[in-house]
């Protein structure tokens, strides 16, 4: 007989809600490590919180690889250009995710909402009974977002709770919308030619950059050598490091 005060073990909470104790990241790398599949559409996809996903993401891809090395890998990301927040940068990166296999898209917005947040797990083989697990909620991909912002993501369990399987039909049709464009070199240059990104913060993350990398004691010291030859006069040089 169980005591009055003896419990089961506490289940992982529905909601995750950000802020110094509850980030996000954590759940959905967890994610990641068991998924099958994987469906991600998000409004915007900064640079600083693609970075914490990435190792992720391409470790699961050289999963997939291994287990069914000619099977396509089942990996689909939907970002959208809605405010021009969406980083250039980012995008570079997510093209270099699809040469690995995975197929990104892009939803031309063309001044209408495009505000997703909603991040699919299939986490039973093919050969097994449908079970997965969805984020939906706030965060977008920055860093702020995916750490200690406070931002409210509920977890959706399959089976037991049928919004899964409306969440996958609805991220199928948005991404065979003839407005979710292939992500192309030729895309992204459009895009960084017309962008304006806003000048104020319109969500978490929403201006997040990247700092200037700093150089290496090493780099420091060709570049003074570099200073000094243009202070005697010399027009060229060549820096040579192995």
């Amino acid at each position: 007989m169980k005591l009055p005060d003896e419990q089961t073990p506490a289940l992982p909470p529905k909601l995750i809600t950000g802020g110094s104790h509850a980030h996000f990241l954590p759940h959905l790398c967890a994610a990641i490590h068991r998924a099958y599949a994987i469906d991600m559409a998000v409004a915007f996809v900064k640079n600083t919180g693609l970075k914490l996903l990435l190792p992720d993401l391409q470790e699961a891809i050289r999963r997939w690889r291994e287990k069914q090395p000619h099977a396509p890998i089942p990996l689909r990301i939907l970002t959208s250009d809605y405010l021009d927040i969406t980083d250039p940068e980012a995008l570079q990166q997510l093209l270099l995710l699809q040469t690995e296999g995975a197929d990104v898209r892009v939803y031309e917005s063309a001044g209408s909402s495009f505000h997703l947040k909603a991040y699919l797990f299939i986490h039973s083989a093919p050969d097994q009974p449908l079970a997965g697990q969805a984020f939906v909620g706030s965060s977008n991909i920055s860093r702020q977002a995916l750490t200690d912002g406070l931002e409210w993501n509920y977890r959706i369990d399959y089976p037991g709770d049928p919004g899964f399987l409306e969440a996958q039909q609805q991220f199928a049709e948005l991404f065979a919308l003839p407005r979710a464009k292939p992500l192309t070199d030729g895309w992204i240059e459009a895009y960084r030619a017309r962008r304006k990104a806003p000048l104020l913060p319109l969500a978490p993350g929403s201006q997040e950059q990247e700092p200037c990398p700093q150089p290496s004691p090493v780099q420091q010291e060709a570049l003074q050598a570099l200073a000094r030859s243009r202070a005697s006069g010399h027009r060229r040089g060549l820096v040579v490091l192995a």
